[in-house]
């Protein structure tokens, strides 16, 4: 019981009273009943006792002043920290449960308290390093690095938004972080800029309607088949006998001529080649895309002569038809003996016969003959054979010198053929003169003058020869510039904010299409807006290309540059070339090697100093160009010297061989040749072996084998190689093997390829370019 009276303020004695609680004490024997009803009554006044040391108010029991840190009727509640209000601008603060507090801040507010305000970009909304720049209260502009995009810049700009296919190429973004371009019909490569078949055509240009037209022309059963190029003379020289070595007996051939801006040429029905004669092929055509009457492309078929539809003759270049129709002179490109005499052989278009492309040639083309009267009809009319196409013509350069005759002089000159230049010039001079003081569209002259004008309305200015326009009555609204149109009508120009015929209503930011390119807009109904950008499009506005370099598409290591032509550059790193640097060059691109830097520097090393800044070209790869050893020898005979490689399963190994390959079957003494190996049986380090006896021996070519080295022989490839285990390595013959190992061995002669006879997975030989 004085537990239960003690526990609570103020004491028992101030709520009983100190006669009671003296009455209790020294009355042992009071009865229960009377201890319970004090005890009630105890309770009862105790349940509205001040907490927490909080003073009741005066006369009642019932109200109690709180201490600093509490509240509520009895001071039972804690006063929190936020009740105090410590956040300030606004921000709402929340109570911690361990008796902290945190201030969530207004946009544009941090610190603590939130008492700091910050400007848009101190929240840095730009990711990836993008640069901000604010209006210093809520609108904020990304200026986004590039590979990246979108408001915030948090949009990766993948490979295809910056179209890198080109030739009307589609592109597609792969799941690996590339891209594939489908190319249109005619190109070809990575990102479609190689030209392929006739789309190359240094004549037709990539002209697609020359093209489609030539395919027609062709007979039905080759205008499905893929062309090839045999031969073009601004690469393969001008001799007649370079021709004929390329496209000899390749069978029926299409030849292209340009000459300036005309284009021509012919289908030869048969193969060009064998002794200087004339063939008749009645199939064969020639045909004109562009030429000096501007006729539509026309195809011309053999009509006479047709025994000499073709002539071929190596000092020729090609040649149609007997006179010539076409001949392409040898060396054409040194003078002028090529020429065309249209019509021995080949059906020329109508109204045009040999004469009469003669005379009018020369007189078109003359200097001399320039038409100072209007008596072109009569001389044209003193020719023979002279077409209407040639006298349109001499119409068309008497107009040219009558330029600044009114139409309605230039119509009497044409009814007129015989009217002198000196009298048209005097009408044109008279009217002139006549025209240049009169008030025009009825304006009065003023009183004493002609040189002023009492205009009617809808004219102004000194002469009346200004209409007066509708933008003079200011139509436009709200500032706009109003701009008079050709029709007669005008367009109001108007100011930001504004829009309508007349600038009449006011718009919110994104009805003005801010952004460009097709960017979507959004905006907070005043002032600021946000464009999210399309691809290949960034900026606040998506008015900046994404340049090719941002998407990185240069491969292993490869640096790009943007070009001013809109493509890039990317220069790669060693062992590597392409357009974006996924080409493997040198030894990098060794099917043997695979790459293994180690093993491509040690052989750098190895090889005589002379040879070691020397670049190095592939002549022969087994599994592409075929196992047979004669097209070992096709490829890289009478090279110098060169390099195998050969691999085995795991084992790399091969020859350096200071001889060049070719000639009759014999050994080759070659002193500084040797040996070598990368990966081998015993797991030998790579190891060099240099000739050291029998030096004789050192290679020994034949067309019937593939690279052997040694007599006996150390390394030798055998023809078909692939189909049986015929190459074997007697290694030691002539070549020294490392320590321990001694020639007729079995641990010598299965050191190299992992046995004495093995079937080799690819065979690589490679030359040194003489140029580098």
């Amino acid at each position: 019981m004085d537990n239960q009276l003690n526990r609570r303020r103020p004491s028992g004695e101030e709520l009983l009273g100190t006669d009671i609680l003296l009455f209790w004490k020294n009355t042992p024997k009071l009865s229960a009943s009377f201890v319970a009803l004090l005890f009630v009554t105890a309770k009862i006044l105790a349940e509205d006792v001040c907490e927490n040391s909080g003073t009741p108010l005066t006369g009642t029991h019932q109200k109690c002043e709180c201490p600093t840190g509490f509240k509520g009727f009895d001071c039972s509640e804690k006063v929190t920290v936020c009740e105090g209000n410590p956040c300030r601008n606004s921000a709402v603060c929340v109570d911690n449960d361990d008796g902290t507090f945190t201030c969530n801040c207004q946009p544009n507010y941090e610190g603590i308290l939130c008492e700091k305000k910050v400007r848009p970009c101190d929240m840095q909304p730009c990711k990836n390093n993008g640069i901000c720049s604010d209006d210093g209260t809520k609108c904020f502009k990304c200026e986004c690095p590039d590979g990246f995009k979108g408001f915030d810049c948090s949009k990766k700009v993948l490979p295809c938004e910056v179209s890198p296919c080109q030739n009307g190429g589609v592109c597609s973004n792969e799941e690996d972080g590339s891209f594939k371009c489908t190319c249109t019909t005619g190109f070809t490569g990575l990102v479609c800029t190689r030209k392929e078949t006739l789309f190359a055509s240094t004549v037709l240009e990539g002209n697609n309607e020359w093209i489609d037209q030539l395919q027609e022309w062709l007979p039905s059963q080759l205008q499905e088949k893929k062309m090839k190029l045999c031969y073009r003379a601004s690469d393969n020289g001008w001799a007649s006998s370079t021709f004929h070595n390329f496209c000899d007996n390749k069978g029926p051939t299409v030849v292209l001529v340009k000459v300036g801006k005309y284009a021509f040429g012919g289908y030869a029905a048969a193969a060009w080649g064998g002794s200087a004669r004339y063939i008749k092929a009645d199939t064969s055509f020639v045909f004109s895309f562009s030429n000096r009457d501007d006729l539509a492309p026309f195809k011309s078929p053999v009509y006479q002569n047709n025994a000499n539809a073709m002539y071929t003759n190596n000092g020729y270049g090609p040649t149609f038809g007997g006179g010539h129709d076409i001949y392409i002179a040898n060396n054409a490109n040194g003078g002028t003996s090529s020429y065309t005499n249209f019509g021995h052989t080949y059906k020329p278009p109508s109204d045009y016969k040999l004469f009469s492309m003669v005379v009018t040639s020369w007189l078109c083309r003359n200097k001399e003959i320039r038409y100072t009267s209007l008596n072109c009809e009569t001389q044209f009319k003193n020719f023979k054979g002279l077409n209407g196409v040639q006298l349109r013509r001499c119409y068309i350069e008497l107009n040219s010198l009558l330029y600044n005759v009114s139409n309605t002089m230039k119509n009497s000159v044409r009814n007129t053929p015989k009217l002198s230049a000196s009298f048209v010039a005097l009408l044109f001079v008279t009217a002139k003169i006549l025209a240049e003081d009169v008030c025009e569209n009825n304006g009065t002259p003023l009183t004493g003058s002609h040189r002023k004008c009492d205009c009617p309305t809808g004219f102004k200015g000194f002469d009346c020869s200004e209409k007066v326009t509708v933008c003079d009555g200011n139509p436009c609204r709200n500032s706009a510039v109003c701009v008079n149109n050709d029709d007669g009508t005008f367009t109001c120009k108007c100011q930001p904010n504004y829009e309508g015929i007349l600038c009449e209503k006011k718009v919110r930011p994104c009805d003005m299409q801010p952004c460009k390119n097709n960017g979507n807009c959004s905006d907070d109904g005043t002032k600021c807006f946000k464009c999210e950008c399309p691809d290949g499009f960034k900026g606040f506005d998506c008015s900046k290309k994404v340049l090719p370099c941002e998407v990185s598409p240069c491969q292993n290591g490869g640096v790009c540059s943007n070009e001013e032509d809109g493509s890039f550059k990317c220069t790669c790193t060693t062992g590597f070339t392409g357009l974006v640097c996924t080409r493997k060059e040198t030894l990098f691109a060794s099917t043997v090697l695979e790459g293994n830097s180690e093993w491509i520097d040690q052989l750098q090393e190895w090889l005589p100093s002379q040879l070691q800044e020397k670049k190095m070209k592939l002549c022969y790869r087994a599994s592409d160009n075929g196992w047979a050893s004669s097209t070992f020898h096709n490829f890289c005979d009478n090279k110098g010297p060169t390099v195998v490689l050969v691999k085995v399963g795991k084992y790399a190994f091969g020859g350096y061989a200071a001889a060049a390959w070719g000639g009759s079957a014999r050994y080759i003494k070659a002193d500084t040749s040797f040996v070598f190996s990368f990966s081998n049986r015993d797991d030998l380090a790579p190891f060099k072996s240099p000739v050291y006896q029998n030096n004789a021996n050192a290679m020994y070519t034949n067309n019937g084998y593939g690279p052997t080295f040694g007599g006996g022989h150390d390394i030798h490839i055998a023809n078909n190689a692939n189909g049986g285990t015929s190459s074997y390595t007697n290694f030691g013959h002539t070549y020294k093997p490392p320590s321990d190992y001694k020639y007729t061995t079995k641990e010598a002669k299965q050191l190299l390829a992992g046995s004495y006879n093995f079937t080799p997975s690819d065979v690589e030989v490679y030359y040194f370019d003489n140029g580098k």
